[in-house]
C-alpha cells in the first residue's frame, strides 16, 4: 500500500511541477488592477481584462562531462591497425596498405574535436617490365566540428587541415631507390610543397 501511495504522489508532484514550469503568468493590461473589482454590476466589454497566451518552450540543461583522457583510449582501441588495405593488383595494378603506427593524439574544443592519425604507406605499382615500390609514414591532422540539432540529430563535418611526412617517402625500382627529398633538392623546394 506504501509504495503504491508513493508512486501515486510521486506522478503528481512531477505532474504538478511540469504545468508549473510550462505556463507563465500574464501580467494585466495597463491601468487595469487585477485585484481591484468590477464598478459595475454585468459584465461590460471595458471591463473585461484581455485573454492573451504566452508561448514559451520549457528547457531543460544538463551538462555534460567528458573523460578525454577516456576517450582517447575508446578511440584508439576503435581504430584499427590497418587503416587501408588493397592487396589486389590485377585491378588497378596498385597494391596499397596503411597501417596505424601509433596512438591517435585529440583534443577537444567547444563544438570541435582536432586529432592526428600517425600511420605508413606502403605502394606497389605495376609498371609492365618490374614493379615499383613506394614507403614512408605520414601524420595526417583533422578538424571535425560537430553540433547537435534541434531534433537531436548529431551533425559532424571532417576536414583536413595538414599533413606532415614522420619517414621521407622512399622510392624503389629493383636497385635503384631514390627519395622525395632528392627530388626536392634537384628541383625547387616551393614546387615540392605545392605537390604534397
Amino acid at each position: 500500500m506504501n509504495h503504491k501511495f508513493s508512486t501515486c504522489f510521486c506522478f503528481i508532484l512531477f505532474l504538478l511541477a511540469g504545468i508549473s514550469c510550462s505556463k507563465k503568468s500574464v501580467p494585466p493590461p495597463v491601468g487595469m488592477s487585477p485585484s481591484a473589482p468590477s464598478s459595475s454590476p454585468g459584465p461590460s466589454p471595458t471591463n473585461i481584462p484581455a485573454m492573451s497566451s504566452i508561448n514559451s518552450i520549457s528547457e531543460i540543461r544538463l551538462p555534460v562531462l567528458i573523460d578525454s583522457d577516456a576517450l582517447v583510449r575508446q578511440v584508439n582501441l576503435l581504430i584499427p591497425t590497418i587503416l587501408y588495405e588493397d592487396n589486389d593488383i590485377t585491378d588497378d595494378k596498385m597494391i596499397i596498405r596503411a597501417e596505424k603506427m601509433d596512438s591517435v593524439q585529440l583534443s577537444i574544443l567547444p563544438n570541435k574535436l582536432m586529432y592526428n592519425v600517425p600511420f605508413r604507406l606502403h605502394i606497389e605499382r605495376d609498371i609492365g617490365i618490374s614493379r615499383v615500390k613506394a614507403e614512408g609514414a605520414m601524420r595526417i591532422f583533422f578538424n571535425t566540428d560537430y553540433s547537435i540539432l534541434e531534433d537531436w540529430r548529431f551533425e559532424t563535418t571532417t576536414t583536413i587541415i595538414s599533413h606532415e611526412w614522420i619517414e621521407t617517402p622512399k622510392v624503389k625500382l629493383g636497385i635503384i631507390q631514390y627519395t622525395y627529398r632528392t627530388y626536392c633538392r634537384q628541383n625547387n623546394e616551393s614546387k615540392c610543397k605545392h605537390r604534397l
